[in-house]
């Protein structure tokens, strides 16, 4: 880093320094306290829907008064269209194949690239970071060097369908806790640098009452969501004036990336690397230092963050930076503009498309794919025209400087990182993390598809995951268009996979088990299909074939709940009841509301005449599912046996409100049933599975099974724990009724 400041920015820093009791030198601050640093960064958020950016319709004051008083990058760039990826850009100074995060969910930040945050807490400061989304937990290691990292979910917005997508909370709450760090960090002497993450705009858009008054009351939208996230901003910049810390503090608010909103024919983001999701707002403010209301027209892109941070403090950079100090600019010099990186591996990584790179310079947008794209861009800024077949000549020599980008970098393989059951459901739902572990492009063997041409099968996959979520889709539906899927797009692995989930689910083992098959010949390292392949087995009484394939869908990902589950379903067949406990423990352990898991821990405790723990899950299944009228039956069995005649009868009565046929007859004979249910003593404890549909522990039939396990958050029909599981018509014939249900 170049530490020869200009004359007029040392003046500047000087006036600054001097009105609040610190000295600044050419070579750095000295005294007392060095300037404050705060970053927001404003994830999917597009420059162009912002009033500073020049959209007329936007309702960004707090971000446009920002920009008036500080300088404004016209032409600012993300590295990559992923939240963890951009932002590992942003703190490391480094591009996406050099710090290694290149798909959410996938990798963790390796130990030898230092961070912003470590060089700041190495020189004295306060450091505090906030940040609103799962995708950024400090398991993916951008945590390195804060002292508070608040990444509290436990209030996240609550979710239309369960674990429908990324979990999040809202602005506010992340504002909430930073202000209330910053109160602190703000009465102490040491500087602070305090980042705060707003996932606001990214989609599912909801309704906000703060918004009450405006044009968007009562709106769920893009645009509404933004406001509301501008609304935040102006929170932080509202407690920087009234503390009078605006003059010390240097704030920075910069994008990740943007969002599609349709244009290319992508809604969201991830998988297309055009204008709308590459452009990105960069707003820096530092009274006396930044000149108020420039506008800077150089292209710049987020990995200068970093090196612009340390040079407007004065401290030494890290040798390894690929970004520039964009210090000049701010103080109103000129500077050039470089050639902006950027990259998707997404549609290799969920679908098995080709990925993509791009090249992004002052005249030219290059994307190299199977059909390259080639924009000129003072006359096609929103790429509409591409020239890669009339410009042969300018696709070489753009692919020329691109490869010369990349070989200055200095490649980096993260270390991978082992995501709870949770965790990796709730990155799925999201589409961001596709396949198993081995999903690398170099691995890849012959032509892959270009992802313009695969549009259509990604809308048609979003319609079904939606549907799924939404339960919006009948079953015949779900297995039309997962069909459709697997024959437009045999090369993905999920495709097999969520249509032998389906099928499972539909009770065609046969079917189910070739895609599940096909699925784990494309990705070996499938876990969902490692776990319904044991299923069909299972239910097609090939219990050892079962056991091997969750054998290796926990070696894979030894904290897979519905792996445990299964695992202990098919070891209770074998009457391998003791192993079997410790697979259901292991399941409600990682899921503590897996009401499945509790059922059928429930029912093998009984069979081994443990009434007190079998009573205690028996009782969790009426707590997670009070209307299930079984789980009350089945603990009034249990609590009868123990002697406690009261609570069974309570729970006798609730099976019978919620479903009159468990003991048919009039009013009458039902009490005089309940009587002499509760007043039986029995001579050996009785299993109780017959009455929610699956068979005894020791029986070969269905207990092995499960529902189908689906990247869907949706639960299949064929739950353990549902009313009318679709396996209830395999019981013995003396324990149903005519309508195929279970007698009592």
């Amino acid at each position: 880093m170049d530490t020869r400041l200009s004359r007029r920015v040392v003046i500047g820093l000087a006036l600054v320094a001097l009105g609040s009791g610190t000295w600044v030198t050419a070579c750095g601050w000295l005294g007392v306290k060095r300037p404050n640093v705060l970053l927001i960064t404003l994830d999917t958020t597009r420059a162009d829907h912002l009033g500073c950016y020049g959209d007329q319709d936007a309702l960004t004051p707090a971000l446009d008064a920002l920009a008036a008083r500080g300088a404004l990058f016209e032409q600012a760039f993300t590295s990559c269209p992923q939240t963890l990826a951009a932002h590992a850009t942003m703190l490391t100074g480094l591009q996406p194949p050099e710090h290694g995060l290149r798909i959410n969910g996938k990798q963790r930040l390796g130990a030898g690239i230092p961070t912003l945050a470590e060089t700041l807490a190495a020189r004295g400061y306060r450091t505090g970071a906030f940040v609103a989304a799962f995708v950024l937990d400090s398991k993916f290691g951008l945590n390195r060097g804060f002292e508070t990292y608040d990444e509290d979910l436990s209030h996240a917005v609550p979710q239309a369908v369960h674990e429908r997508l990324s979990v999040y909370r809202p602005g506010n709450q992340v504002v909430d806790a930073a202000l209330g760090w910053l109160e602190k960090a703000a009465a102490g002497p040491a500087p602070f640098f305090c980042w705060v993450h707003l996932y606001d705009p990214h989609y599912p858009d909801f309704a906000h009452d703060e918004l009450a008054g405006t044009p968007f009351e009562g709106k769920a939208s893009y645009d509404a969501e933004v406001a509301f996230m501008d609304r935040q901003v102006g929170r932080l910049a509202a407690f920087l004036e009234t503390r009078q810390l605006a003059g010390r503090t240097l704030v920075v608010a910069v994008a990740d990336h943007g969002e599609g909103l349709g244009d290319h024919g992508e809604i969201e983001h991830g998988y297309l690397l055009n204008e709308e999701v590459l452009r990105v707002p960069l707003l820096v403010a530092f009274p006396g230092v930044v000149r108020a209301g420039a506008r800077v027209d150089a292209m710049v892109s987020i990995v200068d963050l970093a090196p612009t941070v340390l040079e407007v403090l004065g401290i030494p950079a890290p040798a390894r930076f690929s970004g520039r100090s964009l210090l000049p600019a701010l103080t109103g010099k000129s500077i050039e503009s470089l050639p902006s990186y950027a990259e998707t591996q997404l549609p290799y990584s969920v679908y098995r498309w080709s990925p993509l790179t791009s090249l992004t310079t002052p005249d030219w947008k290059y994307i190299r794919s199977p059909r390259a794209e080639v924009y000129a861009r003072p006359s096609d800024r929103r790429e509409l025209f591409n020239l890669a077949s009339a410009r042969p000549e300018r696709v070489k020599d753009l692919e020329a400087q691109l490869g010369a980008m990349e070989a200055k970098m200095v490649r980096e393989a993260a270390p991978t990182v082992a995501l709870s059951d949770g965790q990796r459901r709730q990155l799925a739902s999201l589409g961001y993390v596709g396949g198993g572990q081995s999903a690398d492009p170099a691995s890849a063997q012959g032509a892959l598809k270009d992802i313009k041409d695969m549009l259509a099968v990604k809308q048609l996959d979003t319609r079904l995951r939606r549907g799924t979520s939404f339960e919006t889709l009948r079953q015949d539906e779900i297995l039309e268009i997962g069909g459709e899927l697997v024959r437009r797009s045999p090369e993905t692995p999920d495709f097999h996979s969520r249509l032998g989930a389906a099928l499972l689910d539909a009770g065609r083992l046969d079917e189910a088990g070739k895609r599940l098959t096909e699925a784990l010949r494309l990705d070996p390292e499938q876990v969902d299909a490692h776990v319904n392949l044991g299923r069909v087995l299972a239910r097609q009484d090939k219990l050892e074939q079962a056991i091997r394939h969750f054998e290796e869908a926990l070696r894979l990902d030894p904290d897979d709940a519905d792996a445990h589950f299964s695992m202990g379903n098919a070891l209770a067949a074998q009457h391998q009841l003791d192993t079997a406990l410790g697979h259901y423990a292991e399941a409600v352990r990682l899921r503590p509301d897996y009401a499945d898991a509790h059922y059928r821990m429930a029912t093998v405790l009984a069979e081994r005449h443990k009434l007190v723990a079998a009573a205690e899950h028996y009782a969790e299944v009426v707590r997670l599912k009070p209307d299930l009228a079984a789980a009350h039956f089945d603990l009034a069995n249990v609590l009868r046996d123990e002697g406690k005649t009261a609570d069974a009868i309570e729970h006798y009565t609730a099976a019978v409100r919620l479903r009159p046929k468990f003991i048919r007859g009039s009013p009458s004979r039902q009490r005089r049933t309940l009587r002499a249910r509760s007043s039986y003593v029995p001579t050996t404890p009785r299993s109780t599975t017959a009455m929610h549909g699956s068979s005894r522990p020791g029986s070969t039939r269905t207990s092995a099974t499960g529902p189908a396990r689906s990247s869907s958050p949706r639960r299949p029909a064929s739950s353990p724990t549902g009313e009318t599981p679709k396996w209830w018509g395999r019981l013995p014939p003396h324990m149903r009724r005519p309508d195929g249900s279970a007698k009592p």
